[in-house]
């Protein structure tokens, strides 16, 4: 089971997009803390996969061609 959220975010081009977070249990399939989920994945919700960058609150595409800042 994994833990799905969803955050609002601007594109390059002012657009309004959804940067879906998504974690994985590593212990317990029980886990309520966040401190017991996995690494987080995030994907626009296109399904493109995003990375974190250097600062908090920005993401980019694998190939860095696009930016996206959460709201």
């Amino acid at each position: 089971m994994s833990y799905t959220e969803r955050l609002e975010a601007k594109g390059p081009r002012g657009e309004a997009c959804i940067i879906v977070r998504t974690w994985t249990p590593l212990q317990s399939p029980n886990c309520s803390d966040q401190a017991d989920r996995g690494l987080p994945v995030y994907r626009l919700g296109t399904g493109e996969r995003l990375k974190p960058t250097e600062n908090p609150g920005v993401f980019e595409t694998l190939d860095r061609a696009r930016q996206f800042k959460l709201r």
